[in-house]
């Protein structure tokens, strides 16, 4: 069931568009498994993000650590549908920061530029006290996941974190 008709929808389409116009934006270009994606170019590679964790491939984050942007490749779980793939990002969460309390409160279809289906999801969780909101975009390509993913706290627009993760572009790879 649809809140708003699509005039509603066009109308807060702009005014998202029109809020982000100041922002900046970088790009990060993945040959090996062909694929790009931009993100908020105040983003900072702090001095521990140089050793990432496996599947992390990019991360960025804020002067206080907030909010964060990654792009992870990996293998596609066993049996996995990518339907059901932000699962694979709270089984990350579980893993790194030892989460326990989460909620997925939005998982949908999306066709990406390009034309590749993907998955859109928003998570809710708690890390110590901290209320936080992770937005995602997952996709499968040649036997991985790969995907774009940002997190912030709750106070954080959902529309600034979405309008990086759905940057995700696919590209012809290198040779």
């Amino acid at each position: 069931m649809q809140n708003s008709s699509p005039v509603d929808r066009e109308k807060i389409k702009a005014k998202t568009e029109k809020s982000f116009q100041g922002l900046k934006f970088k790009e990060y270009v993945n040959n090996e498994y062909g694929f790009m994606v931009t993100y908020d170019a105040d983003l900072l590679n702090m001095a521990n993000d140089t050793q990432l964790i496996s599947p992390l491939v990019i991360k960025r984050r804020g002067l206080k650590g907030l909010p964060v942007f990654a792009a992870l490749v990996d293998d596609i779980p066993r049996g996995m549908a990518l339907e059901k793939s932000a699962d694979y990002l709270v089984d990350f969460y579980k893993k790194t920061f030892d989460i326990s309390e989460f909620k997925i409160t939005t998982q949908k279809p999306i066709k990406l530029s390009g034309g590749l289906e993907a998955n859109y999801f928003e998570i809710k969780w708690k890390y110590q006290s901290l209320s936080l909101l992770t937005v995602g975009v997952f996709a499968y390509k040649n036997n991985k996941i790969i995907g774009a993913f940002a997190g912030s706290t709750e106070k954080t627009s959902v529309e600034y974190l979405a309008l990086m993760v759905k940057s995700l572009k696919f590209i012809k790879q290198a040779r």
